[in-house]
């Protein structure tokens, strides 16, 4: 299966009450990841690709995704890129995605397109995390990872910090099942290569299953800390 290339951004901002990230709300009736919560993004389109390197033409995408589902005007050289997530073998769609992180000072009014994206919120990683472990808000194993990474930081300036000392971080998940839940083994897992869950040594791995999502991980380099 055609690996598509795509791009999403983490946008951040200081609130009184701590770090906040926006969260874009997908429509449950259309297109892929139907009625999670996500980060804005969005496939690269081929004429974006023409001619550039596939980071510069993830970050093209990126700004013009920001802008489509939720009408925010952003500069490509203020994204920072801190992941890169491949979808694994068994999935209907593929996609290989950079996850940009932005920091934005601007108070710009979020509007989403009313179709392939139907709310926003803006709100603590913390809290998201936790609406998500109440079966009351639907992620995805990358947006919950990410957010986890978030829920160490207070500030905006913060995580830029962590995410600059850990740099890009690829997963490339291997797909198992660990009793009736989906394990997604990343690489540094010491059950990748043979796709044995029960393999002794390091963890980094995430589960679904019809509670939501989880993530082990015992490598520190793996989720920045300041």
């Amino acid at each position: 299966m055609a690996i598509r290339p795509a791009a999403t951004v983490v946008i951040i901002r200081d609130a009184d009450n701590g770090l906040e990230v926006l969260l874009v709300a997908r429509n449950s009736k259309r297109g892929f990841a139907r009625g999670a919560w996500v980060f804005p993004g969005g496939a690269v389109d081929a004429h974006e690709r023409e001619g550039r390197e596939e980071q510069d033409a993830a970050q093209i995408a990126a700004v013009r995704e920001c802008q489509e589902e939720a009408s925010l005007l952003l500069d490509p050289g203020q994204l920072l890129p801190i992941s890169h997530w491949l979808t694994p073998e068994e999935s209907p769609k593929r996609f290989a995605t950079w996850f940009f992180l932005h920091h934005t000072r601007l108070d710009q009014e979020v509007v989403v397109d009313g179709g392939e994206i139907v709310d926003y919120r803006w709100a603590r990683p913390g809290e998201l995390i936790e609406e998500h472990r109440q079966g009351r808000l639907k992620l995805m194993p990358p947006t919950f990872v990410t957010l986890l990474e978030l829920s160490r930081h207070q500030s905006a300036d913060e995580s830029i910090v962590a995410y600059r000392r850990r740099g890009l971080q690829y997963y490339l998940p291997r797909l198992a099942m660990e009793g009736e839940r989906m394990c997604f083994m990343y690489q540094e897992d010491a059950g990748y290569e043979n796709l044995d869950p029960q393999a002794p040594g390091a963890r980094h791995r995430g589960y679904m299953d019809d509670k939501g999502c989880n993530y082990e991980c015992d490598i520190d380099e793996v989720i920045p800390v300041t």
